[in-house]
Parts: structure tokens; C-alpha cells; sequence
């Protein structure tokens, strides 16, 4: 192997170790996730976990879990919509 693809090949590695953690499925794979700043949530296509910039949503109809924010993260209330739950709203709800 030349010089110059063993360096190519290094940098590429690097790139993901850097990007995705070794505990971390780096599939690309559909989330459902908001602006963190807020708005409505939607389906996103992502690697390695959330974008930067997003929170994922969970709950509501969809009944999705925070499955792209680690298994720590629970399923709380949005505090930035409208949604009032235990008003006979179904309220989706974000990943913390």
C-alpha cells in the first residue's frame, strides 16, 4: 500500500471514530425531531443519533420513544408547544 491511500484510509477512520461513538449505531435511519428552538416535529434522516440543532420528540400518537437519544433519555412534556396533556390532548413530548 502506497503512502497516499494508507492516508486516505486513516483520515476516513478518523472522520467516523470522530463523528460517531464506538457504542453508537452509525446506520442511516428515520427520527422524529423538532428544532431545537421549537416548531412542529417531523421525520428526519440521520446517522450517528440526533443533528445538531434538534431534539427528538416522542410520545403522542405515534407513541415514539427516544430511541436515537440514548438509553438514558426519558420522554418528557415540550414545554415549547401549545399541548396541554390530561386535557383530553394527546401531547407528543421530546427526549431529555
Amino acid at each position: 500500500m502506497t503512502s497516499l491511500p494508507r492516508a486516505v484510509l486513516v483520515a476516513v477512520v478518523a472522520m467516523c471514530s470522530s463523528a460517531c461513538g464506538d457504542d453508537e449505531d452509525c446506520e442511516e435511519r428515520s427520527i422524529f425531531a423538532r428544532p431545537s428552538a421549537g416548531g412542529d416535529c417531523r421525520t428526519l434522516t440521520a446517522t450517528c443519533g440526533v443533528p445538531d440543532g434538534f431534539v427528538e420528540c416522542c410520545g403522542g400518537l405515534a407513541l415514539a420513544r427516544c430511541d436515537a437519544s440514548g438509553p438514558e433519555a426519558d420522554c418528557v412534556d415540550d414545554p415549547l408547544d401549545t399541548c396541554l396533556p390530561g386535557r383530553g390532548a394527546d401531547c407528543p413530548g421530546i427526549c431529555q
